[in-house]
Order: structure tokens, then C-alpha cells, then sequence
């Protein structure tokens, strides 16, 4: 018999897809009330502290290296600047 994945990880791209589109939904409709680098901030903030304890519990790999981190940064600078930024 096939190893089987656990239900999450199979579920994780719906999961994935229906927040990230709700996310971009709520932040329209907030910006008329609260200034975009607050929303995101607020944003950043709820999710550290809803992932933190996920982390806590999973113990995902981290990169190894600075290249990795760098890397890493990088990425995740420019999917931020790039969306958010030109989105706003």
C-alpha cells in the first residue's frame, strides 16, 4: 500500500488559495479606513502569532547558510514589494 499524505498537506493548496484571495479581498475594502503600511503591519503581526506556535510544534528545516537566507530574503522582498507595493 502507498504511503498516503496527511489530510493537510493535501488540503494545503485550497487552504492556501481561499486565504490568499480573502486576504486581497479585506485588504481592499480596509484600506478606506486604515492606511495600507498599518494594514500590513497588523496583517504581519496576526500571522506571526498565529504561525509561531505551528512552528513551535512542526520544526520545519531551516536554510542552512547565509547564501540560502539571502536567498530567501530576496525572494520574499520582491514577492512583497512587487505585490503589495504596486498593488496599493
Amino acid at each position: 500500500m502507498p504511503n498516503r499524505k496527511p489530510l493537510w498537506l493535501v488540503a494545503a493548496p485550497a487552504i492556501f488559495l481561499t486565504l490568499w484571495s480573502v486576504g486581497f479581498t479585506v485588504a481592499k475594502m480596509a484600506v478606506a479606513y486604515v492606511e495600507p503600511l498599518t494594514l500590513l503591519a497588523l496583517r504581519y503581526a496576526l500571522i506571526v502569532a498565529l504561525l509561531l506556535p505551528v512552528f513551535a510544534v512542526m520544526r520545519p528545516p531551516l536554510p542552512r547558510n547565509s547564501n540560502q537566507w539571502a536567498h530567501l530574503f530576496i525572494v520574499g522582498y520582491l514577492i512583497q514589494v512587487g505585490y503589495f507595493g504596486l498593488c496599493f
